[in-house]
């Protein structure tokens, strides 16, 4: 999906016509939560933001360097997965 913008000068959001928005990114989560209800494996990437944390609390997440940014000290995004990672942080289940 898109990364959740990371500022108000960064809101990147016009990969379709519609744009994929806050509401989208919560759809999505929500949709995430549903797959692992049913046993499936999801993978989704996002920014590092307190929002994105947030939403995915009860996954695992994994801070990543990412190549997209000019600037390298915001190259930080994270992979949301519905299954371990190695060194993942997760609350205790």
């Amino acid at each position: 999906p898109p990364y959740a913008p990371v500022s108000s000068a960064a809101n990147f959001t016009q990969h379709t016509a519609k744009g994929f928005g806050w509401p989208d990114q919560v759809a999505l989560a929500d949709t995430i939560r549903l797959r692992a209800q049913c046993g499936c494996s999801v993978m989704a990437s996002s920014a590092s933001i307190p929002e994105i944390h947030a939403l995915y609390r009860k996954f695992w997440i994994q801070p990543v360097r990412r190549a997209i940014n000019s600037d390298a000290s915001k190259r930080t995004g994270v992979i949301v997965t519905t299954y371990p990672a190695i060194d993942a942080q997760h609350p205790s289940l």
